[in-house]
């Protein structure tokens, strides 16, 4: 089944952003424009070459200043941190009621090195895993997540009150699911201004062990995979009429949001079907009015075989009742920040939202596609402030 929400009614009015490629959403995203990567090996991580047997580095997307000597929810923190600061030099989010606030925060599952073992091929190696897993403590997701919030808020005078915190952890999907629970705030009137937050790191030992583990990193020897990053991010989100009485500056509109469950996921081993994913690419689609633009999509392929089969069976499924799908443009931002799991789809409005404000955009519309390792699918389109609707060929 398929939640949609579709509106032309709230809009972002602020952003902010770190990466791999700067500590700002100005040049993080100018940084990727112009193809540059910092892909570099992890000198902490050794792992034998499934090819050559001799020990080699993993190469990964590592923010080289601010976040060194921090694990797990403090890593987290300062991406949150550094990224929100971002945003505050630009949006004058102190200046608001802070009642008025809501905070939603889309953050990694800690819990994920429990799972997706039915990932390794070997019998006896799986049940080990398995067993080692079962026998770890969860982590308090929970309390994890009010920490960073009271620090966020009292470190940056916010005021924002712990009845308007929410998160969400769905993997990739994460930025979506948070944004779809805010745009319906909005609506409801329930607060006035929603400060939308992502952040996630991949390069962590614990998480890097997992991960090779269950045979998913690019390495030397392994023609696919995913090469870790990390990033945090911020956008705020008004209705249009809030935004416009107070003069601020509209970067991009939400026209809708779409999420669907799979139930051949990445992590349950089963192969890719591609059902979910097109349930939401085809109501995004459908919800676009004719016109010439071309159709752009930003995806979180990251390498993975199972990735590249889903929006193979998503092509196979829609092409007919959408030819522009054959034609379209396509952005992966993992080719530049490497796999960022629950920031990737703040980094991809990011950068679909520069690209409107830079005029290097090819559309005036962006659709912003999300797969999470477990059911989740989402897709975000989000419009040009300035431009029109885009528009898709729907065939007979």
């Amino acid at each position: 089944m398929i939640s949609s929400v579709e509106l032309d009614a709230v809009c972002v009015t602020g952003m902010g952003l770190v990466s791999s490629l700067g500590h700002d959403v100005l040049n993080s995203c100018a940084a990727a424009r112009a193809g540059l990567s910092r892909a570099t090996e992890l000198s902490y991580f050794p792992i034998k070459s499934p090819q050559t047997g001799q020990v080699i580095h993993v190469r990964g997307h590592q923010i080289s200043t601010g976040t060194f000597g921090f694990e797990g929810w403090a890593r987290i923190l300062v991406l949150l941190k550094l990224a929100l600061e971002d945003l505050l030099d630009r949006c004058p989010l102190k200046e608001l009621d802070p009642g008025r606030i809501g905070l939603y925060l889309a953050l990694p599952d800690f819990q994920r090195g429990l799972r997706g073992w039915e990932l390794i091929a070997d019998e006896n190696t799986r049940e080990n895993r398995k067993k080692r897993a079962d026998a770890s403590p969860a982590p308090a997701t929970t309390a994890g997540f009010q920490r960073i919030c009271r620090m966020l808020t009292v470190r940056h005078g916010l005021g924002i009150p712990a009845s308007n915190w929410f998160h969400h952890v769905s993997g990739h999907c994460g930025t979506a699911t948070a944004t779809m629970h805010a745009v319906n705030d909005l609506k409801a009137r329930k607060i006035d201004h929603a400060l939308v937050g992502a952040a996630d790191s991949l390069i962590e030992e614990p998480t890097l062990q997992w991960l090779a583990n269950t045979d998913r990193l690019k390495m030397e020897g392994v023609a696919t995979g995913l090469q870790p990053g990390e990033a945090g991010g911020f956008v705020v989100l008004e209705r249009r009429e809030a935004a416009s009485a107070r003069n601020a500056t509209i970067y991009a509109v939400i026209r809708g949001i779409h999420s669907a469950d799979e139930d051949a996921t990445l992590l349950s081993g089963k192969p890719a079907l591609g059902r979910a994913l097109g349930q939401c690419v085809a109501a995004a689609l459908g919800s676009m009015k004719e016109n010439s633009d071309p159709l752009w999509i930003l995806v979180d392929q990251n390498g993975e075989t199972y990735r590249a089969c889903e929006w193979g069976f998503v092509l196979a499924r829609l092409l007919s009742r959408f030819p522009a799908l054959g034609k379209a443009v396509l952005w992966y931002t993992a080719m530049t920040f490497g796999d960022t799991a629950a920031a990737s789809g703040l980094l991809a409005m990011c950068t679909a939202i520069r690209g409107f404000q830079r005029n290097y955009a090819p559309s005036n519309a962006a659709l912003i596609l999300a797969s999470s390792d477990e059911r989740t699918r989402t897709a975000i389109l989000l419009g040009n402030s300035l431009g029109a609707p885009l528009g898709v060929s729907h065939g007979r």
